[in-house]
Order: structure tokens, then sequence, then C-alpha cells
């Protein structure tokens, strides 16, 4: 039997829509071009991407896999991790 343990910082991050990444409508991120403070502020904001990935997977998933590489950043620019 093996024990497993994790540990984390929790940050409070702004609110987004949920399934903001799938609205046309919402602005294309452009690729990271910043230093330390932006690097930081952008993982805050790919954090909270990720967040609302797995808290409404279910509904992102309804129309198969492109969704989830939005939200990843592997496909379109409105990700927070894309760049």
């Amino acid at each position: 039997q093996q024990i497993v343990t994790a540990s984390a910082t929790v940050v409070a991050l702004p609110s987004f829509p949920a399934n903001a990444l799938l609205d046309n409508a919402s602005r294309d991120v452009p690729a990271f071009a910043g230093g330390i403070a932006e690097g930081k502020e952008r993982l805050k904001l790919a954090v909270a991407d990720i967040d609302d990935l797995l808290n409404n997977y279910d509904v992102i998933t309804k129309s198969g896999g492109d969704n989830v590489r939005l939200y990843l950043g592997t496909q379109g620019v409105k990700s927070h991790m894309y760049g």
C-alpha cells in the first residue's frame, strides 16, 4: 500500500464565465513576450482556464476533443496557455 500526499497553494483568481474559451466573441490571446510579472499573471490566468476545463468538462467535451485542445492552448489562440 502506498500513501500519496500533496499540497497546493491557493491563489485568488478573477472569475470567468463558464466556457469562456468557447465563445467566439472572446478576445484572442497574443503570444507571450513579457517579463516575469506578466508571466506570473498569465500563469494565474492559465490556471483559471484549467479550473474552468475541469469544472465544466462534461459540457466542454459534448462536441468532442477540439474544445479540450482550445483550453490547453494547442488549438486556437484564446487560451492563456497559448504561446
